[in-house]
């Protein structure tokens, strides 16, 4: 093994050094080089020559005389010729002091070595020796009882008086503690409330009717933390999570920072807030619409966002309103005003877009106040985004958040929702599922919305982000299993002559809203005694099973594009592909933005009218042999625009007017989707309207339908 790591004195020299080395080492180096001598103080030649030797002695044997005396009960004898102890000269230091008591104790050790050597030497003189000695004894065990009584007379008194202090302080502090009771509900301390007397000590502000609370009034289990009456230590421990140092600093940081902000209309009894947004966009104005001419309108009421009090004027005239509906002015890049609007609502519709650019402030403070919310948003990169900051935050104060409740992606998520249903009503609740397709069918006119959304993803929003959100299971608390891979051409089951599906532009987005639902209800049911407790764990066990998918649930979906060829469908995809990456080319973009995109300009009447969706899913059982449950989503009307506004309305009208209702999944609250947080509600009520139709029924594994698939 190699030395060279060891530290030397004497470094390492090549072979060439010439003269030796000039280095020396400080330990190589002489130590003392000088003689010391005494200073003035350490008995010096001098100093002793000063000295009278002599009288010192004397002086010594005197007190050493007197001492004795005293010992025996004498009195000192009289000092001769100034050979006292007093007697020193005048210029005498404390040091002679000090060498004569030395002295005297030399003398001492001497005497008692002579009293031995005595003692050894006579022999005849023991008997009178030992009375004496005997005696000494008796003496000295008497003088040790009398010390023993007096230090067990002085525990005794000092006993009695600790055990007084110890009565006098109980008795004051139970007075005081019958005081605070007595005056600390300022209804049985009304002098002290109204300020009339000083006595009300328990009350925060003099003159008030506020009762002082203890830190721990509201913690989980009290008295499990230091005093904060200390307040001039380091934080102390507090076992509740929202009452600790650390959450306190992060929600006055970044969740109630903004000043309050005095708007236009007046929110306190609004139930909806509606079209939160930079300005009320064309699906916001149908929102307005539908809201209005609801058949329940006298049970709610609702209020709409807008830049400016011009601009409210014009679209209070241009939608037929009445006085009834208060506009609002609001710009929702300001979180003050955001959240001085939302303050007042119960449910807050977000028709924002792009949602990553101006929807998160609504969400923030829709989750602080725990208020419930929906919007239209296709932007899984948004959705994590706000599962990552206010999922947590929204479980404890009970909001509901419900992105994607239009077109993209309630009704992917419903009808996953209702063949799950089928299937384990028909064949039990234990039933697991496997692959889940979604086959579509649209009518819909293109949305400038939908290319600015898409080119705010290109530009905006960081690529490391696209990727994770785009991902499998990226919005699911738990992992499931792998999607199928994306095709061109994808054959529809149980169809015949075969019906092909292309790729389908929001075909990810619904894919990341179906596997939360599944990750929600999946880790609930994974979960039920951690989350809810030994005795709740099977009551919640009995409600989740029937809603879980099981853990060999995957999902997919396509466009079936005109006749649904297999020709048509590959020239669909490759179409879609070829805009994709047109796209991502900075002069095209900037014509998209010029010429196709106009905010807030939508199709006509006429043309929303002829629009349709027709959604087909078909899922199997995990389990051979196969078992399917077809479902059916039919609706009328434009789906990005009529059905859009149809959709988001019922979901926030069912949170608003329907709690009772809401399945087992939305109590907690939190990020939820479509089917966790509505469920039956928004089928039932989409149903009444008369535009949605629902279908579904189980399909068996027969010969013939194997040459279909």
């Amino acid at each position: 093994m190699s030395t060279a790591h060891r530290p030397t004195w004497d470094p390492a020299q090549a072979k060439d050094v010439k003269g030796g080395s000039r280095q020396f080492s400080v330990r190589d180096m002489a130590a003392h080089t000088k003689l010391k001598f005494r200073q003035p103080g350490q008995t010096s030649t001098a100093e002793v020559a000063k000295r009278d030797l002599r009288a010192e002695l004397l002086a010594a044997e005197a007190e050493a005389r007197d001492r004795k005396r005293k010992a025996e009960g004498k009195p000192p004898l009289a000092v001769e010729n100034g050979s006292g102890p007093d007697a020193a000269p005048e210029g005498q230091s404390e040091e002679s002091n000090k060498r004569r008591k030395l002295l005297q104790e030399a003398l001492e050790l001497d005497k008692d070595d002579d009293d031995e050597d005595d003692k050894s030497e006579k022999g005849g003189n023991g008997d009178e020796d030992d009375d004496d000695e005997d005696e000494d004894e008796d003496d000295e065990e008497d003088d040790t009882a009398e010390l023993l009584r007096e230090l067990e007379k002085i525990k005794r008194e000092r006993a009695e008086e600790k055990e007084r202090q110890d009565r006098e302080q109980s008795a004051s502090a139970q007075a005081e503690r019958d005081a605070e009771i007595a005056t600390a509900n300022p209804l049985l301390n009304l002098a002290a409330a109204l300020g009339q007397t000083p006595n009300g000590v328990n009350t925060t502000k003099p003159g008030t009717f506020a009762v002082k609370r203890r830190w721990d009034d509201d913690l989980i289990f009290k008295n499990q933390a230091m005093s904060s009456r200390d307040k001039d230590k380091e934080p102390h421990f507090v076992n509740d999570l929202l009452r600790t140092e650390f959450h306190k600093k992060f929600m006055a940081k970044f969740i109630k920072a903004g000043r309050s902000l005095s708007i236009r209309g007046n929110l306190a009894d609004v139930s909806l807030a509606v079209a939160v947004n930079r300005a009320l966009c064309f699906t916001g104005r149908l929102i307005a619409q539908y809201l209005y001419n609801h058949p329940q309108r006298s049970t709610f009421s609702f209020a709409l966002g807008v830049r400016s009090q011009a601009k409210a004027d014009t679209l209070r005239q241009s939608l037929g309103l009445d006085n009834s509906v208060p506009f609002v002015e609001l710009d929702v890049a300001s979180y003050a005003q955001v959240e001085a609007a939302v303050k007042g609502a119960k449910v807050v519709i977000n028709t924002v877009g792009p949602f990553w650019l101006w929807g998160t402030n609504v969400v923030r403070a829709c989750a602080v106040y725990g208020k419930r919310y929906v919007d239209i948003n296709g932007e899984p990169y948004f959705v994590r985004n706000i599962i990552e900051n206010f999922d947590y935050l929204s479980t404890k104060t009970g909001a509901i958040i419900v992105p994607s409740c239009g077109l993209d992606s309630l009704p992917a998520d419903i009808v996953v929702y209702l063949s799950n249903r089928t299937l384990k009503t028909t064949l039990g609740v234990q039933t697991q599922l496997g692959l889940s397709q979604s086959y579509y069918s649209v009518r819909v006119k293109p949305s400038g919305g939908s290319l600015a959304t898409m080119i705010t993803m290109i530009e905006k929003v960081p690529r490391v982000r696209v990727a994770e959100s785009y991902r499998d299971y990226a919005l699911s608390p738990i992992p499931g299993s792998s999607s199928p891979p994306d095709r061109p051409a994808t054959r529809e089951p149980f169809t015949s002559p075969p019906r092909y599906g292309a790729l389908w532009p929001m075909g990810a987005t619904n894919r990341a809203i179906v596997q939360r639902s599944y990750g929600v209800y999946q880790y609930t049911l994974d979960n039920v005694l951690a989350l809810f407790g030994n005795k709740r764990a099977q009551e919640k066990e009995a409600q989740f099973q029937p809603l879980a998918y099981g853990p060999t649930f995957s999902y997919a979906e396509y466009l079936v594009p005109g006749s649904g060829s297999y020709v048509s469908a590959v020239l669909y995809s490759t179409v879609l592909a070829a805009v994709v990456g047109l796209l991502l080319v900075m002069p095209i973009r900037w014509v998209v933005k010029k010429f196709l995109i106009q905010s807030g300009d939508g199709p006509s009447a006429e043309d929303m009218d002829k629009g349709f969706l027709k959604l087909t899913n078909y899922t199997e059982t995990a389990s051979s042999p196969k078992t399917w449950a077809r479902s059916v989503m039919h609706g009328d009307g434009d789906p990005g625009y009529r059905l859009t506004a149809c959709m988001i309305s019922e979901c926030a009208l069912g949170l608003l007017l329907d709690d009772a209702s809401l399945p087992p999944s939305a109590r907690p609250g939190g990020i939820l989707t479509p089917a966790t947080a509505l469920g039956e509600v928004i089928v039932r009520r989409l149903r009444a309207t008369g535009r949605v139709r629902f279908e579904s029924e189980i399909l068996k594994d027969t010969e013939e339908s194997r040459k279909a698939r």
